[in-house]
């Protein structure tokens, strides 16, 4: 045989480890590009595991689902189920509409009876516990609205809780954590979530302590959202950042900038990528918005 001739089956097994170093050559290099794209991964795989096993625990409760949604709930709270759930669908579309992207699958909605009973779901104690919903590892949790809706009437219980219950703001968040793959701040993450009440219902969270008559918090310092003393200031920082980049630079930039996310960018990479400005750039423009209309703000 020739020395200079490779076998048919020789030449197979070559053409395959270079298309597999080829593979590799690509992998290697996106990942040095994008070194976040691990974590991201990892992050979705956790996400999921954590999903699953939370909903374990609900496997008993009453359910109501469609396409979109999973509703999971007490017998006592049957009301509150369906009502949460056509709610969900009224805000489904134009949470949708606005990041412009759906989840891959259902998103689970479990109502609890009592306030008691959504402090105990997540370790808190009742002193703690003073959310209507919050959402965590895939799933939203909500307290149900038979606790605190004072009318019987379906139509005006229906505009109360759209207007004024959870539904909204904590499906945004599945929205934005799935769209931007856990790779984001929370803050960006609250801001966004009010920015859509805003938009759908005309809500602002107005809360005492709120007022920009006192010292802001950096942007660096709202990285340590959950930590931060002053938690109304915090939230009401969170929203103005939001408001300020969808009115000054475009609404369409909130889902660019949580799709660079998804890919692995950075913060300040999105933001250099789809606002043209680094962090330290946008936390000076946005102050010298905020003092150009200061009583929007007190």
């Amino acid at each position: 045989m020739d020395p200079c001739l490779v076998p048919a089956q020789g030449k197979k097994k070559i053409s395959r480890w270079v298309g597999l170093c080829l593979i590799a050559i690509i992998i290697i290099s996106t990942w040095a590009s994008f070194p976040t794209l691990p974590r991201l991964v990892t992050y979705e795989i956790a996400r999921e595991i954590s999903r699953s096993r939370l909903l374990e625990a609900f496997a008993g409760w009453e359910e109501l689902e469609n396409e979109k949604f999973t509703v999971y709930y007490r017998l006592e709270d049957t009301g509150a189920g369906r009502l949460v759930l056509d709610t969900a669908m009224a805000v489904y579309q134009p949470v949708v509409d606005l990041l412009q992207y759906e989840p891959p699958a259902a998103t689970a909605i479990v109502v609890h009876p009592t306030q008691e009973d959504l402090a105990e779901a997540f370790g808190w104690t009742a002193q703690d516990g003073g959310a209507m919903g919050v959402y965590w590892a895939g799933v939203i949790q909500i307290l149900s609205p038979n606790t605190w809706l004072r009318t019987d009437n379906p139509v005006r219980r229906s505009q109360l809780f759209l207007e004024n219950g959870p539904v909204a703001h904590e499906f945004t968040h599945v929205v934005v954590d799935y769209k931007a793959r856990g790779n984001y701040p929370r803050w960006l993450s609250e801001g966004i979530a009010q920015y859509v009440e805003y938009k759908l219902n005309g809500v602002l969270w107005l809360d005492q302590d709120s007022s920009f008559d006192q010292t802001f918090y950096s942007l660096e310092e709202l990285e340590d959202f959950s930590g931060l003393e002053n938690q109304n200031l915090a939230y009401r920082q969170a929203l103005s950042f939001v408001l300020y980049m969808a009115e000054v630079y475009g609404e369409e930039k909130l889902p660019e900038i949580l799709a660079h996310l998804g890919r692995g960018a950075t913060l300040d990479g999105a933001l250099e990528e789809v606002l043209g400005l680094t962090r330290e750039e946008l936390e000076a423009e946005w102050q010298a918005w905020v003092e150009n209309d200061r009583d929007r703000w007190l």
